[in-house]
């Protein structure tokens, strides 16, 4: 659910993952843990979709990603549940909440997220900027 917003479509993703995992098992070298080398499977899975689906398309390609204030959103964000951040984050466009998911969630360096989309670093930087400066945006509100 963090890469489409469509239970359905989560659902059939989340299959296809299983089965893709089911039939490289053989590739996994031991290197690593499983659970990593299962989640990138998934990752990739719900990649190819989007790129497929081309629902990244909306992504913007700036020369400089603006830094943002700290505001008093962190500490908004502390008194937050998991359910209600993740609802905060469903509700950014698709090519955003894929670059804050795969930097903020899953640990992704910026540089690994543009080799990974085939963007160039300074779209993902932006997306990401973005992304954050739109959750602030929301979680204003709530306060």
């Amino acid at each position: 659910m963090r890469y489409v917003k469509n239970y359905d479509q989560a659902l059939d993703l989340m299959h296809d993952g299983f089965i893709t995992v089911y039939q490289k098992m053989d590739r996994y070298a031991g290197k690593g843990s499983f659970e990593g080398w299962m989640r990138r499977i998934f990752i990739n899975t719900c990649l190819e979709y989007l790129r497929k689906n081309d629902l990244l398309r909306f992504s913007e390609d700036i020369s400089e990603a603006y830094e943002l204030k700290q505001t008093e959103v962190p500490s908004a964000i502390s008194q937050m549940s998991a359910k209600e951040i993740s609802e905060k984050i469903e509700q950014l466009p698709t090519n955003f909440r894929v670059v804050f998911n795969l930097h903020v969630v899953e640990g992704y360096s910026l540089q690994d997220i543009a080799k990974e989309l085939n963007w160039n670093e300074n779209t993902v930087r932006s997306n990401y900027h973005r992304a954050r400066k739109m959750l602030q945006l929301v979680i204003r509100k709530e306060i």
